[in-house]
């Protein structure tokens, strides 16, 4: 008996793989796909009764009952009922005690399948493992229930003790096995029709979008390839589909592309990993004629049912005018900055074609500038595939494209076509090599609205190798090179000015200590000389030839003090002046030398010379004879100016610094007159008229040398009320 029964269950499992072939009916026809699925599973229940297990004489056991099952399960009302009536047919056909319980088995089993299938709503992809053996194990209870039920007792009974375990052990087994056959089908069925109807979505969305829409292997071949593939890179999609991924990208691209996808797998491999993320890639994809395309790509990995990478799915999206758009932007800010750098105009002509090369076709790239006085060109650069033109050799250039633009005054682009129309009509003549096309911007000085040059592009080869946008770029680029020019021109003619400023300053300080020098030395011949003659007068001299010595020693004081004034601030002009820096204490110059030297001046004008120092450390490092000049001039202005009253000199300390103060209570300064106090030559009252004398030196040499000291001057002053100088130093480290 279990022999038979294991044949019958083989026979069944080797017929259920039968039925995977009726599943394509069913996108024809469900109603002929269910007819013949119910004969199909009578007659396999027909086959199942003809290798039966023969209990007895009209008493068979076969696989019917799993064939009845799933038809129940899988096949739905109709080809249960149809699987019922040809195997109850055929059982009834074969007579015997039996023939009642075989077909109440027939239709138990059938009506178990049935109520199965409704209680999981009808949809066998809801069936699991579990279910299908559940479903076996309820059919063969009631297959055994109908036997002690229908066959007379001790029969069915005995037939029952006899057969129960290997029904109830092989049968669900074998309904479990047959069941997964057809749910797997199933399953392949839903997932098929699912693929088709998506890839009809797919479709619809594809045909009628811009964006290219693909699928590939992991080793980027493509599989699939949406219509607009033919409007973005050219190719049929029959064409495409061919292609593999050295044809589709440059090979820097597919390098970042290979290095990009090991970056995607190790990231999916991590624990937690977004198995729905996508990303966006910038990269190049060459169209049918050759030429690259920039694309923006948003992909993510295709995978099976396992969640397992296949293959690559993904949107590209031509970006190519937006990358350019970006360079152009850049092109033209980097421009308009190198075009405020100091650099030459080589340079600067280099630099522009370098940068016009990553937006544009610009092997042939040339700025040529013109000369209305010669009506010459020179080119200034200039880069040819087939024209060698010497670089700022003047060439006539009359009758070309280029002299067009330039009387023209205006941009062109000009394709070979149009460039003999304008040739047949005498417009212009032939100049150089003919090219497929040419494009070229007039440069303006803006100062006149004069058109000063040209700056063009051509190419050999492609008549679409520019465009309109190209043309406004260039225009922008040529009203840059414009101001580049002008810049030079104005920085050229200030050189020129400010090398004849200081030649010009060079030799008026040159000069001044010349004249100086001639000055001061028969003065001092003068003054020795009337200091002899002096000497050599009777004792007896009157007062008024006094007066005239006198006169004349103060005369010649005053000039000497000028003379001295002037060869000092030449030497700090012409950084000629060598200081001793060192470390000094300004007391000593301060009450030992400048009290004595001002004392007398002071005391013969009525005026106190005051001196107080609350400072303990009076030490700095500096220039000795520069800083007692600073205080010397501070002094004797203040004397002068100063008719009763005093003038006393302060001195204070910080933390690390030392302040002067040389106040008096003299005539003071306007406000006006302070904001040029320190310029030389300068004074308050000037012409014939002025009350004091001076050379307005005094004050500008205070300031270079407390410069050269590293040391700050301040003044307050009000008009009638007298003037405070204050000098800042550091004190000695």
């Amino acid at each position: 008996m279990l022999k038979s029964l294991l044949l019958n269950a083989s026979l069944l499992i080797a017929i259920g793989t039968l039925f995977n072939l009726l599943y394509g009916l069913r996108k024809k026809s469900k109603t002929l796909f269910y007819v013949i699925v119910g004969i199909v599973f009578g007659v396999s229940a027909i086959a199942g009764m003809n290798i039966p297990y023969h209990y007895a004489p009209g008493i068979i056991y076969d696989g019917r009952s799993i064939i009845l099952i799933v038809a129940g399960l899988f096949g739905g009302p109709v080809s249960a009922a149809i699987a019922v009536l040809v195997a109850s047919v055929y059982r009834i056909s074969l007579g015997g005690p039996g023939v009642i319980a075989g077909v109440t088995t027939i239709l138990g089993t059938a009506l178990t399948g049935l109520l199965v299938r409704r209680y999981y709503n009808n949809n066998p992809l809801n069936f699991t493992i579990t279910v299908l053996f559940v479903a076996g194990l309820l059919g063969h209870v009631v297959m055994l229930a109908s036997q002690l039920l229908i066959i007379p007792i001790p029969s069915g009974w005995n037939i029952v003790k006899q057969i129960w375990l290997p029904v109830m052990t092989i049968f669900p087994v074998a309904t479990v096995l047959l069941g997964l056959i057809l749910l797997n089908e199933e399953k392949r069925s839903y997932s098929e029709n699912l693929l088709s109807r998506e890839r009809e979505k797919l479709k619809l969305i594809t045909d009628n979008v811009t964006d290219v829409v693909w699928l590939t292997d992991l080793n980027f071949k493509p599989t699939f390839i949406s219509p607009s593939v033919t409007n973005l890179l050219g190719f049929s999609v029959e064409e495409y589909l061919k292609l593999k991924a050295e044809d589709l990208y440059p090979p820097e691209t597919l390098n970042r592309i290979i290095k990009w996808l090991a970056e995607e797998f190790e990231e999916d491999n991590k624990p937690g990993a977004d198995k729905s993320r996508s990303r966006i890639y910038e990269i190049q994809q060459f169209r049918k004629d050759g030429s690259l395309i920039e694309l923006s790509v948003n992909v993510r990995f295709l995978r099976n049912e396992y969640g397992e990478p296949v293959g690559l799915i993904g949107v590209s999206r031509d970006i190519t005018e937006k990358k350019k758009n970006e360079r152009v932007k850049e092109l033209l800010y980097d421009v308009s900055r190198i075009s405020a750098a100091e650099i030459g105009l080589a340079e600067f002509a280099s630099h522009i074609h370098r940068e016009i090369k990553k937006i544009l076709k610009a092997d042939n790239f040339y700025i040529a500038l013109y000369d209305k006085e010669t009506d010459l060109y020179k080119f200034i650069y200039h880069k040819d595939k087939y024209d060698d033109y010497e670089v700022n050799k003047p060439i006539s250039l009359k009758g070309g494209l280029t002299d067009y633009v330039r009387q023209n005054a205006k941009a062109g682009l000009i394709s070979s076509s149009e460039d003999k129309k304008l040739i047949e009509n005498g417009t212009v003549n032939l100049v150089g090599h003919e090219t497929v096309i040419w494009m070229g911007a007039p440069i303006i000085n803006s100062a006149n609205g004069e058109v000063i040059g040209v700056i063009a592009l051509q190419d050999y080869e492609a008549e679409n190798a520019y465009t309109e946008d190209d043309l406004r770029t260039l225009e922008i680029i040529a009203s840059q090179l414009g101001l580049f020019l002008e810049r030079v021109k104005i920085l050229e003619e200030l050189k020129i000015a400010k090398d004849k400023a200081e030649l010009s300053d060079r030799l008026k300080t040159e000069f001044m200590a010349q004249m100086s020098h001639e000055i001061r030395t028969p003065i001092n011949i003068i003054t020795g000389s009337m200091q002899l003659i002096k000497e050599e007068l009777p004792e007896s001299k009157n007062s008024e030839i006094e007066e005239l010595f006198d006169s004349i020693n103060i005369a010649a004081a005053r000039i000497i003090r000028t003379i001295d004034m002037i060869l000092n601030y030449s030497e700090l002009q012409t950084d000629s002046y060598e200081a001793n820096f060192k470390i000094i204490d300004l007391e000593e110059i301060l009450k030992k030398k400048l009290l004595g030297e001002f004392r007398i001046a002071a005391q013969s004008k009525g005026i106190n010379l005051k001196y107080e120092c609350n400072a303990k450390n009076t030490k700095i490092r500096g220039d000795e004879y520069s800083v007692h000049q600073i205080f010397a001039n501070l002094v004797d202005n203040a004397i002068k100016y100063t008719h009763d009253g005093e003038v006393k000199i302060t001195v204070t300390e910080t933390e690390n610094k030392i302040k002067v103060e040389v106040s008096d209570t003299g005539i003071g300064m306007s406000e006006e007159f302070m904001k040029k106090l320190f310029d030389p030559f300068t004074q308050e009252e000037t012409g014939y008229t002025r009350l004091y004398d001076g050379n307005g030196l005094g004050l500008a040499l205070v300031q270079k040398y407390c410069q050269l000291n590293k040391a700050v001057i301040d003044v307050k002053s009000k008009k009638g009320e007298g003037s405070v100088f204050s000098v800042l130093l550091n004190k000695a480290e």
